[in-house]
């Protein structure tokens, strides 16, 4: 049999190669680091691991995809043992590296989660496990990667820190910022918030930062944006976006500009911008971001979303489970998985499907570990409490009790982030009951929240008005009018006449008739007179309030915006209201039942005391529409005759 003749490699200096590219990565020369990667991969590249090593370094330089796949093979071609030992740690190190700055590249996470251990199986005196960056890249990354946070990875959390200061010299430029962003995922896992802004400080040195790459410039500027946004500061996070957008289309960085543009749909769709967020999702290609699926699961998820803030659960639902199956196919982390296994929780809610949505919560808290598994405890527990406050008074109370604290502990406020009015649902339910009041009068300003239909007289409402037993106008908590014996000017009066509406509306020309009585019957004149008057006034309240939307005229109808205005008379009124579909409700049934019913209304009753505070507009005399409201208000408290009902 004839012997074929073996293949001669061209002579390859490695020495020379190494020599070479590690200058190519301190200059941040792709280009050349390219050619010289081109240049050495004559034959296979298993044969030459440092050929394949730079290749993966170089496709990271390039936003390329397949930067793990040459790792790989470089650490699969070097030996555990003897001088490629260095080599083969550095090929470790850099995968999980790549894992955690390149999310969109990730596979096989767990694998290289063992291959970064290997730095600390290595006998203390061995020089390989004495290296420093890589090293201490190694600890932090893999122990993001497996929500693991060890003692060595705190000390080498804190070397990164220390050599991240202006003076250290340490790490090169470039260097600087792959730990740095390292870093902010760190302390984001870790909660330590407190640090951000500190090492941005140390980051952002103009001598420094100006003269890094493009790509990790635009990688820590959309990060920092990142880190920011998930503590529940995403105002703060939005010019580093705008930031990040800028740099990457300067430079070209395809994959950097879609996950930024991504980033900032995410935003406009929490703020509720749909035209914005529409017009950014427009400009974005699905085939953008060099074919790499995550990325594309990233889109189905926004998309999702934006169906959403259209009020198009059903789509959304079909839309995220587009976007779990192709994470899924791409090898997506539990990590990665929690933000879709989060909005879908949310999906369910808005479909109606509450318990459902409840139990994938608690399911999930088996699933995922960490920060993740504690919000997904979180979201099962302020579900539980709104599920469980018809049927469970004091189950209710106390799972929105422990999900508030919860919510504090995580600094989570920008829960059930797809659903604003649920949560804002859960807040007024929250004030109601007097649980962790100050916080969550806070989450409410910080959210702008909506007042729900569930609001009460406790809610900070925009526009408030105090008629049962002195007369108050308050906007913003301010006071505006004080009580008088005189009558308020029209303005304010036609207000107060809406604000008494259990719908908050009433036909324009009677409140017309109601504001001016003695022009309410007459000839065509004096009806047009009349028409001028009212509207010359919904202009002027308009003016008082600030926002032409609080005022609504629609089809001879003025209306104000339920979510906006309020008083106590018709606070109470509701109140009265569900009480009494609460003792039709209980009428009949076994003792049990109907005891758990006199719990539930014990809590309506003492809320109704608290605005039963006398007479309406108290000094007020012989106007109509006030005469008419009071003989409304006594019949409102004749209230005591349904918790006998209820007995």
């Amino acid at each position: 049999m004839r012997e074929e003749a073996a293949i001669d490699l061209p002579a390859f200096d490695e020495v020379e190669f190494e020599r070479r590219s590690l200058q190519c990565w301190r200059d941040w020369k792709g280009g050349e680091l390219m050619a010289a990667c081109a240049e050495g991969l004559t034959g296979t590249p298993a044969d030459r691991p440092a050929v394949a090593y730079w290749s993966g370094i170089c496709s990271f330089m390039h936003e390329r995809a397949d930067a793990l796949a040459w790792l790989d093979v470089a650490h699969a071609g070097c030996s555990a043992d003897g001088a490629a030992l260095p080599l083969r740690l550095r090929a470790a190190a850099a995968g999980v590296v790549v894992c955690v700055l390149d999310v969109s590249a990730q596979r096989d996470v767990a694998s290289w989660c063992e291959r970064a251990r290997e730095f600390d199986r290595l006998p203390p005196g061995t020089p390989a496990a004495q290296a420093g960056l890589w090293r201490h890249l190694a600890r932090v990354c893999a122990g993001l990667l497996s929500d693991q946070d060890t003692p060595d990875m705190q000390a080498s959390a804190q070397w990164l820190h220390t050599e991240l200061g202006p003076l250290r010299t340490a790490l090169n430029r470039h260097e600087r910022l792959i730990a740095a962003q390292v870093l902010l995922n760190y302390h984001l896992a870790s909660q330590q918030y407190d640090r951000f802004d500190s090492l941005r400080v140390n980051v952002e040195h103009p001598a420094l930062f100006d003269e890094a790459a493009p790509l990790l410039r635009a990688r820590w500027l959309y990060t920092y944006g990142f880190v920011k946004y998930h503590a529940g500061e995403s105002d703060d996070a939005e010019p580093y976006w705008v930031r990040a957008a800028a740099v990457s289309q300067q430079h070209s960085l395809s994959v950097t500009a879609l996950v930024t543009a991504l980033a900032q749909l995410r935003l406009e769709v929490d703020r509720g911008n749909l035209v914005q967020a529409t017009a950014i999702e427009a400009t974005i290609d699905d085939r953008s971001g060099a074919g790499r699926e995550s990325q594309l699961a990233l889109l189905h998820q926004m998309r999702a979303r934006l169906k959403m803030l259209e009020q198009l659960p059903g789509i959304a639902k079909t839309l995220l489970d587009q976007a779990i199956a192709t994470a899924m196919g791409a090898g997506a982390t539990k990590t990665e998985c929690a933000a879709y296994d989060a909005d879908m929780v949310q999906v369910l809610i808005a479909l109606e499907r509450i318990e459902e949505a409840s139990m994938r919560a608690a399911s999930l808290t088996e699933v995922h570990h960490g920060r993740n598994g504690e919000i997904f405890r979180c979201l099962h527990l302020l579900i539980e409490a709104w599920r469980l406050r018809t049927e469970d008074l004091q189950g209710s109370r106390r799972a929105l009790s422990a999900g508030l604290r919860l919510v504090q502990q995580l600094n989570f406020r920008m829960f059930f982030r797809l659903q604003p009015g649920f949560a804002a649902g859960l807040c007024a339910l929250a004030l109601s009951w007097n649980i962790e009041r100050v916080f969550v009068l806070e989450i409410i300003g910080r959210r702008k929240l909506a007042a729900p239909p569930n609001a009460d007289h406790h809610w900070p409402w925009r526009f408030w008005e105090q008629m049962l037993g002195s007369t108050e106008s308050r906007i913003d908590g301010k006071r505006q009018t004080a009580g008088s014996t005189r009558m308020p000017s029209k303005p304010v009066e036609l207000h107060r006449l809406l604000c008494c509406q259990t719908d908050m509306s009433m036909p324009m020309m009677r409140a017309a008739a109601a504001l001016w009585p003695d022009d309410a019957e007459g000839d065509t004149d004096r009806t047009f007179e009349l028409r001028r008057k009212v509207e010359e006034n919904i202009a002027r309240l308009r003016t008082r309030l600030g926002a032409h939307a609080t005022v609504e005229v629609s089809e001879g109808v003025v209306r104000l915006n339920a979510a906006c205005s309020n008083s106590d008379v018709r606070s109470r009124r509701l109140l009265i209201h569900q009480l009494q579909v609460m003792a039709l409700r209980t009428a009949g049934l076994p003792p049990g039942a109907v005891l758990h019913g006199i719990a539930e209304a014990t809590t309506l009753i003492i809320s109704i005391r608290e605005l039963s505070g006398g007479t309406l507009m108290p000094g007020v005399e012989g106007v109509a529409w006030v005469n008419d409201q009071r003989s409304e208000c006594e019949r409102d408290g004749s209230f005591k005759c349904e918790v006998q009902r209820l007995g």
